[in-house]
C-alpha cells in the first residue's frame, strides 16, 4: 500500500510539472516560440522576461532562422502591463530596442483585458471583441506532454484565435492562429535562468 501511494503521489507531481512550469512565469523565464514565415517557413524566437517591476516588464529576444539570428529589447510600461488596450505587432527587428506606448502590449495582454475575459467571457482590446470559447478539440497547448492551463478566445474581427496563459498577472499569448496584423505562432517550451 505504501508502495503504491508513493507512486500515486510521484505520479501527480510528474503531471503537473508543464502546468506549474507555464503558470509560474517570472524574471528570467525564456518562453520559445516558432512562427509561421510563410511558404512553409518557420523561424524560431525566444522571449525572456528580463523583469518585472513597478517600472514595467523588459522582455529580451532572440530570433532564429538557420544560422541568422538577431536580438532586440521590449519594453511594456507598468500602465501598458496592467491596462493596456492594444497590441503591438512591430516587427522584431535586429539590435531594436523599443519602448511601448502606455496603452500597448507585447506577446501579451494587459491584466485588465485578462480580469474582464474571466469575469464576462469577452473583452474588447484593439477596438476588437474577444470572446472565451471552448478549446477545439485536440487544440490543446502542450508542454513536457502535459496540457498548459489557458483561456481560448476569438477575435469578432478577423476570427483569429489566441490562447492565452490562464495567469491575471501576465497573460502571455501561448499561440495565435489566423493573425492579420502579424505571425501566427506557438509555445515550443519554457525555461527558467
Amino acid at each position: 500500500m505504501k508502495k503504491v501511494l508513493i507512486l500515486s503521489i510521484a505520479f501527480l507531481f510528474a503531471s503537473t510539472i508543464g502546468f506549474a512550469q507555464a503558470t509560474n512565469i517570472s524574471s528570467g523565464t525564456t518562453v520559445k516560440y516558432v512562427a509561421n514565415a510563410g511558404g512553409g517557413a518557420s523561424v524560431d524566437f525566444n522571449v525572456k522576461i528580463a523583469a518585472m517591476d513597478n517600472d514595467g516588464i523588459d522582455l529580451e529576444y532572440t530570433v532564429k532562422q538557420g544560422a541568422k539570428s538577431f536580438n532586440g529589447k521590449i519594453f511594456v510600461t507598468k500602465k501598458g502591463w496592467e491596462k493596456g488596450s492594444k497590441l503591438n505587432w512591430d516587427d522584431l527587428a535586429p539590435n531594436k530596442e523599443k519602448q511601448l506606448n502606455d496603452d500597448e502590449t507585447s506577446f501579451m495582454f494587459s491584466s485588465d483585458f485578462y480580469n474582464a475575459l474571466v469575469k464576462n467571457n469577452s473583452a474588447k482590446y484593439d477596438n476588437t471583441t474577444y470572446t472565451v470559447k471552448k478549446i477545439p478539440a485536440g487544440q490543446n497547448i502542450m508542454l513536457n506532454g502535459k496540457p498548459v492551463d489557458v483561456i481560448y478566445v476569438v477575435s469578432g474581427a478577423t476570427g483569429a484565435q489566441y490562447w492565452v496563459l490562464k495567469n491575471p498577472k501576465l497573460p502571455l499569448i501561448m499561440k495565435i492562429t489566423g493573425n492579420k496584423t502579424g505571425p501566427d505562432f506557438s509555445l515550443a517550451g519554457i525555461s527558467k535562468s
